[in-house]
């Protein structure tokens, strides 16, 4: 089952993405999207892909919606594909990756 098309990048394709203008600034955005979205699985939703390989994960890059507001800037976007692996957890276990999280976070793990 297919929702939409969306034309990217394999997020492992470092050739290609530095041929399309992708910066080593909009990788760590990418990343702290990246993260931010599993954060957000995990905690908020309790619903994540458990499949997020290279082939599941790709870069969109499109021309003129920069991330700054600058029209003439290439705006990455990460895609997600393939969401037929995926779990649920307990508020329990959300919690408990939460600490897990923090305590990566504060060092402290």
């Amino acid at each position: 089952l297919v929702m939409e098309y969306v034309p990217s990048i394999k997020v492992n394709d470092y050739d290609a993405l530095d041929k399309a203008g992708v910066t080593q600034e909009d990788r760590e955005y990418l990343a702290e999207c990246l993260a931010r979205s599993y954060i957000r699985q995990f905690c908020n939703n309790r619903f994540f892909s458990t499949d997020p390989h290279p082939g599941n994960l790709g870069v969109e890059v499109r021309s003129g919606s920069g991330v700054n507001g600058d029209a003439e800037s290439q705006w990455p976007r990460l895609v997600f594909y393939d969401f037929g692996q995926a779990a649920s957890l307990t508020p329990d276990q959300a919690s408990g990756v939460l600490e897990v999280i923090e305590g990566i976070v504060d060092t402290d793990a």
